[in-house]
């Protein structure tokens, strides 16, 4: 198998969780070398994603493959600030981590280097403007511009579709590519995952049958990686055989239907 040249970094390869990233295709060898690109640049980041992709894994690589590496890596759940309430606490949490990074007799791994944003959408989008206006505004307002700060995004999302854009000049963008679109890599990400559970489980798991292996070439996965290594999971643990075949599977027969269906319209 061809390793994306991301991975003969030895601090990417001790990272946790990449097994979603394996694979050959054009897409994923782009998003990696982009990975690598915006690890060593000075802006901020929008990563885009949907459902089922593991972006926050994806921010924490960009975190040890650049030059924060040594430092710490924190996310914040949007999510957890939703009701406007909570707005004033995200913004002093914010600025206890910014002015946090110049206190006297700090040692290099207790300074905040990257923080990741996730559930962006959760939030409102006066919100949403609010925190990207800040984080435009940081070099002018003389603020730590060593953190590098990360939004994870969905590819919906309004600030990517209108005249909101605009306020995201200044950001480094990058869309993870979903599964549907590395249909070439799923053969190496099914061995992966099928690799880590057999360790977790202590499972001398082998393979797929061929069979299981057409089903999972023509499902569409619409829950991406997430989607995927929880199928795969079950199975390992449950099945007492070197491969597993399809009734070992626990497809949901609704998503699986709609998948073909659409496969066939189209």
């Amino acid at each position: 198998v061809l390793i994306p040249r991301i991975f003969k970094k030895n601090t990417v390869l001790s990272c946790e969780n990449t097994e979603w990233l394996r694979g050959t295709s054009e897409s994923i060898r782009e998003f990696t070398g982009e990975l690598e690109d915006t690890s060593q640049s000075e802006e901020d980041i929008i990563l885009i994603s949907e459902s089922g992709v593991p972006a926050v894994g994806a921010a924490q690589i960009i975190h040890e493959i650049g030059e924060n590496k040594r430092k710490n890596f924190i996310e914040i759940e949007l999510s957890s600030f939703e009701k406007e309430a909570s707005e004033a606490h995200f913004w002093s949490a914010i600025q206890e981590l910014v002015s946090d990074n110049y206190s006297d007799g700090k040692a290099e791994k207790e300074i905040t280097g990257t923080v990741v944003l996730s559930k962006f959408g959760s939030v409102s989008d006066h919100f949403q403007k609010s925190i990207v206006k800040y984080l435009s505004s940081r070099e002018s307002l003389s603020i730590d511009r060593n953190i590098k700060f990360i939004l994870v995004v969905s590819g919906d999302n309004p600030c990517l579709k209108t005249e909101d854009h605009d306020l995201l000049k200044g950001f480094e963008e990058i869309t993870i590519p979903v599964l549907s679109l590395r249909k070439e890599d799923i053969p190496i990400i099914i061995g992966e995952y099928l690799k880590k559970y057999s360790v977790k489980y202590n499972k001398n798991i082998k393979g797929l049958s061929l069979n299981a292996v057409d089903l999972f070439m023509f499902y569409d996965w619409p829950g991406n990686y997430r989607e995927m290594e929880c199928i795969i999971a079950t199975p390992v643990l449950k099945c007492n055989s070197e491969f597993i075949d399809i009734q070992d599977i626990p497809f949901d027969l609704a998503m699986f239907i709609s998948s073909s269906y659409k496969k066939i319209v189209a």
